[in-house]
């Protein structure tokens, strides 16, 4: 490699330095900053957040940020959801939640660390897929974050559904049996975790976040 051009990948943001050396921005690892999209429910969730991220999230339903140890001040009851259309309606379940973060499927490690150096949360509600992936994803919040952390598995669910409007596939393909596998041997005292697993154990078959959309006017109703 030229030097001039080794010496401007070293210096410049990581992405380009992956087209500079290798003509491949992904191999230049992460991008350099992290975005999040957040939903402030309650009006003292951003008491020591620096901006009216509440008035902010009334106005235009959600409210975006580049996450860095600047704005480690979250507080209260944090929903962390991985589907959208549930993001948008996920304190219509979580009725205590505070906070809400949109996961867009996995959460970024950085985001992971972020959200543990955050002392002012008081618990992590993850509302995933009843699936692999969605139970692997709580697993890697309630390791490497020191707040409570729980999986959510309403009353309205059981096996049942899972027979009813369950996919195969969610848990028999290549990576989702192999992850499968390995839930096998994770150890935790969570209800929703543990109630999910045996679900998928027992009738091979995972469900769709999306699902909770039915229930909505049932959780009203209760």
């Amino acid at each position: 490699m030229n030097e001039l051009v080794f010496r401007f990948t070293w210096l410049c943001p990581r992405r380009v330095g992956g087209i500079l050396s290798s003509r491949d921005s992904k191999k230049g690892g992460n991008v350099g900053k992290v975005s999040v999209i957040f939903r402030f429910i309650t009006k003292s969730s951003d008491i020591f957040f620096g901006f009216p991220a509440y008035e902010l999230t009334q106005r235009n339903g959600i409210v975006g940020l580049l996450v860095d140890e600047s704005n480690i001040n979250l507080t209260g009851n944090v929903v962390i959801v991985e589907n959208f259309d549930c993001f948008l309606q996920a304190e219509r379940f979580v009725r205590d939640a505070d906070v809400i973060i949109f996961a867009s499927g996995k959460l970024d490690n950085r985001v992971i660390t972020w959200i543990n150096d955050c002392n002012g949360i008081s618990k992590i509600i993850h509302m995933g897929d009843y699936d692999p992936v969605g139970l692997s994803e709580f697993c890697r919040i309630e390791k490497n974050c020191k707040q409570q952390s729980e999986f959510y598995f309403p009353h309205s669910i059981d096996i049942s559904v899972f027979r009813k409007y369950g996919k195969q596939s969610l848990v028999s393909d290549g990576n989702n049996a192999k992850t499968l596998e390995k839930l096998r041997a994770y150890k935790t005292n969570d209800i929703g975790f543990n109630s999910t697993l045996n679900c998928l154990l027992e009738t091979g078959l995972g469900l769709e976040q999306e699902f909770l959309l039915s229930l909505i006017d049932k959780l009203e109703i209760d």
